[in-house]
């Protein structure tokens, strides 16, 4: 089975301590489900929902942090970001189909000063010959629009306006094992915030088994 995006939201809000984000559509059940946080007084908490899905954490740092949902139950879903007191809260939220039961396979989160064409890549190369790479990208504490990179399938774009942060969330598909990459575009050189993640497509047994002796 083939990854695909079946749905993704976003929203943002400013004096708040948590916000909460419903899909559309109802979930499908064994999907992976990505949420994606941007905060502007601490790091948020660990997401979570209202399906009754395990949300595990990925990457959380500074004040951002990319948590996911390896097999969903399906159904209605409604996420929440949990802050920690009156801030400005971007939340992400993204449905994918074809991945593995055990997808991410690799993370990296860095930060890169002045620049209109920042990007990260994976620290290690990815192991699977069809992966989704998540990127996740801050523009703090400035508002500019942020544009998805060249090559990559959907993006949810928040702006916090009037001198608040921006925040961009943006999905590839690739099909070659190696380090993975993902960028954006802006106008003026700044300091942005940056985290990658990578999800195996659903692997056959003896792939997968290999997969995970390959990781350690």
């Amino acid at each position: 089975m083939a990854l695909g995006v079946v749905q993704h939201r976003s929203i943002q809000a400013a004096g708040v301590s948590s916000l909460s984000l419903a899909f559309l559509s109802p979930t499908t059940l064994g999907n992976l489900l990505i949420y994606a946080i941007q905060a502007s007084g601490a790091l948020p908490a660990l997401s979570t929902d209202n399906a009754g899905n395990t949300v595990e954490n990925i990457i959380a740092a500074g004040l951002r942090r990319l948590d996911y949902v390896r097999a969903c139950k399906g159904g209605a879903c409604t996420v929440t970001a949990n802050g920690s007191g009156s801030e400005k809260i971007h939340l992400h939220i993204w449905e994918i189909s074809g991945a593995d039961m055990n997808p991410l396979d690799q993370s990296n989160t860095k930060t890169q000063s002045s620049s209109n064409s920042p990007s990260i890549s994976t620290a290690s190369p990815t192991i699977a010959a069809s992966e989704l790479v998540f990127g996740q990208f801050q523009d703090f504490p400035n508002d500019d629009a942020l544009t998805a990179g060249a090559g990559s399938l959907a993006s949810e774009f928040t702006d916090g306006q009037a001198g608040n942060e921006s925040m961009l969330t943006e999905v590839y598909i690739v099909s070659v094992v190696g380090v993975q990459t993902a960028g954006i575009t802006l106008g003026p050189a700044q300091t942005i915030t940056m985290a990658i993640a990578t999800f195996m497509a659903v692997q056959d047994s003896f792939t997968e088994s290999l997969a995970f002796e390959s990781q350690g």
